[in-house]
């Protein structure tokens, strides 16, 4: 079996210059082949490994001989009668005697059987492709122009059978059998040569002008003649056909030439591809048709006749409006210009079946688009269906020349770059979902230029400036290229996409021949290596309409439009409208203005004039303001001079903003009373006038949107919303009034509120408007809790910061600004903000003293934390028209312990009840407070759904501080007489607690034995000498205890106890002379047991009694 490499079939052009004949000269062929028999194949049964397909195939021959004449003649028909089984087996060629070979059919029918009566005509409407066996009538033959059969490659030199060259001699129909088990029988064949109607190619333009006032050419084209004089005219019927800018592929592309020629549909170049037809003979020429469009624009309207437009000043005026209407021009062609909106011309609507991935390839999806509308478009955007698996970057080609682009597919300079690269999102997976994802790729650019009128209005105008235009009834081919690895999702050839142009009743999209070409990126583009046919596009289209309308070029004067003043004088004006043909209409004309004649020359004021100002708060004096009577000349000619009613002579004179022309006033000036005084500038005639100043405007008031609110956000403007207030000339009170209506749980909401604003200036004009304020029912889930005082969530309570009714905080409010002194003022915040200025509320704001307390005996929670908060009373420097420091409600002063929030609803009860748990000591007098845990129950009961809720909330009232110790810090202990320990007798302490009305106390020492309690006192006994700690231990009833320490010092200040004999008798002895004998005593001698209660040894001293007295 034989592979198509590649399929091109094309039209040669051929010039035939000769003498033709008008008879049809047939020659049969040789039904014995030369092997000698009529058998196909000759030899066997067919097969690539067999002869005679080894060795060139079966040939049969036909002597043609007898043609005179030759390039007046076209081989015309091949006729062949064949049987053979199994017709796709068979490979069939017929080569001339020059040697040029045409492909006639190869591999076709199948499992079908012979080739009857089977005619090949270039003619033909089908293609022997299209065939069924035993293909009898008339086909045109395969014409490709390369073939691998067998192993061996056939190139054949001709597409067509009129591309022969007619010439006598030896012709050979050659056929190759490539599968084996099949034989046929050659019964007939012949060749039919006929004479050609000779047409010849003319390249000198044929210069047609259009119908005035239209686009259209005047008059058309008359269908090409035979020329008749090399090559006669032949007997035979002729057909002649033509195409536009781009030869067909097929006869079938060819329109008939009627008799009324060839209308070409607007201005520009066209080449007339010609093909002229007797019987299966065809002979191909073009010519050139420029139709030149040489009309001008029309301005619309039209330019003023006599170029000028005259107008009349009146009384006063130094201007006059003129209603300038904007010129436009309109060209008789449509196509100078596209804009307006896109229009979407939906393609093949089916989903995608199929798809092409290739990693490293350039993908271009190809097809031909259509304009079958009667007007000049432009495509903008295309709508596809990228395949971004292994890549994402897309571009859109279109052909250059009007055509198909199946001539084009391999050559990149047939084409023109439309846009790229882009990149897009995609899909990756197949099949795709959704299965028509498309995305669009923009193909043209907008160019907005803006003008400005002498209003000041700016003026914008869009162009469309696109790169692929189809003229009416052109065919242009369309490339949509992924670039390396980039890809689409597509459908295969099915109905109807495949048999009925897609797209609307202007632009089609033909996609019976669509294609997929691939190749590598590094071959760029328009390179196919491979190919898949039939594949269509299943996306869409956007294109736009060329316009008539020319936007003229102004080239002097100012931009004027209707209700512009044109002044006094002459004001020149120019146009100029330029179409896509670059002929040039242009408009110049003159707006004159006479002023007003005769003015009079004295002047009279008016009496009283009240000026008002603008919503600037400003207003320019100008003379027309205060001049009655008349008629004067342009107010322009007169000065005005404002001065203070009360100011004497020439000078004061008042100009508010003298940047501004004129005299200007402002919101300083209201109330004011002034003499203006008007000059005539030429005659220095005046009058004057008393004038007042006053605002008229009232406030520019808009209000805030309507707004449903939970009934936990309140209706305050923090929440509602306050309104824009704008005013002209400075400030403005701003208030409001509610009127509400009740609602209930079967309305849905609780309250209902139309809220009137209201603005007024400082002159008194007001405005108001209003808002509608829904308050909602509420909702449960939208409770918020109060927050647990238990030292994790939030401190607890002190209990000597209960609430204290009679505290005067009056003596500690300092003056603005400082507005606290240094007692109530919060530390905490003053630290956080170093930076900000120490005065009130920016660094000093009054501190919290303490919580607030339920003091209603008769209610069950009585002396129990309060939910409310306790505020301060205004600052003392407060009043409502002098706001220092602060004002009622501001500062907490004492803490509430909150209550659930959101529940100021009417649907919502909400109760509680407190279970106290004391932690104060069994039995202790903790004081009047005490110290205790308290769990709040909260109830919550939605009256319009029944739903309960409820939290606990635990508070905690303690004392963190334990008590005071009033004590010396250090004491002396003496020794016991009679022993050595020391005996500390502790006085009592003095006892000081901030909440407890009962505080106990205890002794701790390091060394020895406490004895006693804190009723009869304590006593310390046999501490050892030296230094050491005690403490005083005491205890309040919550539980806090200060220990006191005390440092002891045991020293031994007892004296030893001398115990002494009574008497002692002391002899003395010796043998000294009378007077002269002594007796020695020890002082021991006289000890009788003298002892020290610490120390064991006692020393004594002995002294004579008469000494001792001295």
């Amino acid at each position: 079996m034989k592979q198509i490499v590649n399929s091109i079939i094309k039209i040669s052009t051929l010039l035939i210059l000769s003498i033709s004949i008008s008879v049809a000269q047939t020659f049969p062929g040789n039904t014995i082949n030369t092997a000698g028999n009529s058998t196909i194949p000759s030899v066997g049964t067919g097969g690539c490994a067999a002869a005679p397909q080894t060795t060139g195939g079966t040939i049969f021959q036909c002597n043609v001989a007898g043609l005179v004449n030759t390039q007046c003649l076209r081989l015309s028909r091949i006729q062949v009668n064949f049987t053979h089984t199994f017709t796709a087996d068979i490979d069939m060629y017929l080569v001339s005697p020059t040697g040029q070979i045409l492909e006639l059919s190869t591999d076709n029918g199948g499992a079908g059987d012979n080739y009857i009566n089977t005619i090949f005509c270039d003619t033909a409407l089908s293609n022997i492709t299209a065939g069924v066996a035993p293909f009898t009538g008339l086909f045109r033959p395969e014409g490709t122009l390369t073939a691998s059969i067998c192993g061996t490659t056939i190139t054949p030199t001709v597409p067509n059978i009129t591309s022969f060259t007619t010439s006598n001699g030896t012709w050979q129909l050659v056929i190759k059998d490539d599968i084996g088990a099949d034989i046929g029988t050659m019964s007939a064949w012949s060749l039919t040569f006929e004479a050609i109607a000779d047409i010849e190619t003319n390249n000198n333009p044929n210069i047609l002008p259009l119908a005035p006032g239209t686009c259209v050419p005047a008059g058309g084209i008359a269908c090409i003649s035979p020329v008749g004089t090399v090559c006669p005219v032949p007997t035979a019927p002729i057909s002649i056909r033509y195409a536009l800018n781009n030869r067909p592929a097929t006869l079938q592309g060819y329109t008939v030439c009627g008799t009324s020629g060839v209308s070409l549909p607007a201005a520009g170049e066209y080449r007339i591809y010609w093909i002229s037809i007797v019987g299966c003979v065809t002979d191909t020429a073009s010519s050139l048709v420029t139709v030149q469009d040489l009309e001008p624009p029309t301005f619309n309207p039209s330019c003023p006749k006599g170029n000028l437009v005259s107008l009349n000043a009146g009384p006063g005026e130094c201007e006059v409006s003129w209603d300038a209407p904007q010129f436009m021009a309109m060209d008789n062609c449509p196509a100078s210009s596209f804009g307006g909106a896109n229009s979407r011309s939906v393609g093949c609507n089916l989903g995608a079946n199929n798809f092409l991935t290739s990693v490293g390839n350039n993908n271009g999806l190809m097809f031909d688009i259509m304009n079958t509308s009667s007007r000049a478009l432009a495509v903008t955007a295309v709508w596809m269906s990228p395949q971004t698996a292994n890549g994402n970057v897309y571009r859109v080609y279109a052909t250059t020349a009007a055509g198909s682009f199946l001539p084009n597919v391999n050559n990149p300079s047939a084409w023109t770059l439309i846009s790229g690269d882009s990149t897009r999102v995609g899909q990756t997976a197949f099949p795709p979902n959704p299965a028509r994802f498309l995305e669009r790729m923009g193909m043209a650019t907008a160019t907005i230029t803006s003008r400005v009128s002498c209003t000041g209005m700016q003026i914008f105008d869009t162009a469309v400036t696109p790169k692929l235009i189809l003229q009416p009834g052109e065919t242009k081919g369309m490339a949509l290229y992924g670039m390396n690895g980039a890809s689409f999702y597509y459908v295969n050839g099915i109905a109807p996409c495949n048999n009925t142009p897609q797209g609307d009743a202007n632009l089609k999209m033909v996609l019976n021949s669509g294609r997929i070409q691939f190749n590598a990126a590094a071959n760029g583009v328009f390179a196919p290596q491979g190919f898949f046919s039939i594949r269509m596009f299943n996306g869409d289209l956007e294109y736009v309409f060329g316009q008539n309308m020319i936007i003229p070029e102004q080239y002097c004067g100012q931009p004027y439009a209707p209700g512009c003043f044109f002044p006094i004088g002459c004001t020149r004006l120019c146009y100029r409208a330029t179409d896509a043909a670059g002929n040039v209409a242009t408009c110049e004309f003159n707006v004159c203005v006479n002023a007003f004649p005769n003015p009079i020359n004295s002047l009279a004021c008016h009496d009283d004039v009240q000026l008002s100002l603008d919503d600037q708060c400003q207003i320019t004096l100008d003379p027309d303001m205060f001049l009655s009577g008349g008629p004067y000349k342009c107010y322009n000619a007169y000065r005005v001079q404002a001065r203070l009613w009360q100011t004497t002579g020439t000078g004061g004179l008042i100009d508010r903003n003298l940047t501004l022309s004129g005299v200007q006033l402002n919101g300083n000036d209201i109330g004011r009373d002034f003499r203006i005084t008007v000059i005539d500038t030429a005659t220095g005639n005046s009058c004057w006038s008393h004038a007042t100043v006053e605002d008229k405007f009232a406030p520019s008031l808009t209000c805030p949107p309507n707004i449903t609110v939970s009934c936990a956000a309140g209706i305050s403007p923090a929440v509602t919303g306050v309104p824009i207030v704008v005013e002209n000339c400075g400030g403005v009170s701003l208030t409001f009034r509610d009127d509400a209506s009740k609602g209930n749980c079967a309305l849905g909401y609780s309250w209902r509120m139309v809220r009137t604003w209201t603005a007024v200036d400082g002159s008194g004009n007001r405005a108001t408007c209003t808002q509608l304020i829904t308050v909602g029912i509420g909702d449960i889930f939208d409770v918020t809790v109060p927050r647990n005082y238990d030292n994790l969530d939030a401190p607890m309570l002190n209990c000597n910061e209960k609430i204290d009714r009679n505290k005067d905080v009056s003596p500690h409010m300092a003056d603005f600004p400082e507005c606290v002194d240094g007692y109530l003022l919060d530390s905490a915040f003053w630290r956080a903000n170093p930076n900000a200025p120490n005065i009130y509320p920016n660094r000093r704001l009054p501190r919290v003293l303490g919580w607030n307390c339920i003091e209603d005996p008769a209610d069950p929670k009585f002396r129990h934390p309060a939910p409310e908060s306790f505020f301060y009373p205004p600052h003392r420097q407060w009043s409502p028209q002098n706001p220092l420091c602060w004002g009622p409600d501001r500062h907490i002063m004492w803490q509430g312990t909150g209550r659930p929030g959101g529940v100021d609803c009417f649907n919502f009860s909400v109760t509680c009840e407190d279970i106290v748990f004391n932690l104060a000591t069994p039995g202790c007098d903790a004081g009047p407070v005490g110290c205790y845990k308290l769990l709040r129950k909260w109830t919550v009961l939605d009256w319009c759904t029944g739903t309960l809720g409820g939290h606990n909330q635990i508070i905690k009232v303690g004392d963190i501080e334990g008590p005071q110790v009033l004590y010396p810090d250090s004491a002396r202990i003496n020794m016991e007489s009679y022993s050595c320990s020391g005996r500390w007798e502790v006085p009592p302490a003095w006892l000081i607690d901030n909440c407890s009305n009962e505080i106990h106390y205890s002794v701790e020492v390091q060394q020895g034995t406490i004895l006693g309690n804190e009723t009869s006192g304590y006593v310390v006994i046999n501490m050892p000498e030296g230094i050491q700690i005690g403490y005083i231990v005491a205890t309040d009833c919550c539980g806090n205890i200060t220990k006191k320490r005390v440092v002891l010092n045991v020293v031994d200040r007892v004296p030893p106890t001398a115990v002494c004999r009574t008497s002692t008798v002391v002899g003395i002895n010796g043998n000294q002379s009378p007077g002269e004998n002594v007796a020695r005593v020890c002082a021991e001698a006289f000890d009788e047991g003298s002892y020290d209660n610490c120390s064991p040894h006692v020393w004594f001293k002995v002294i004579r009694m008469a000494e001792l007295l001295g």
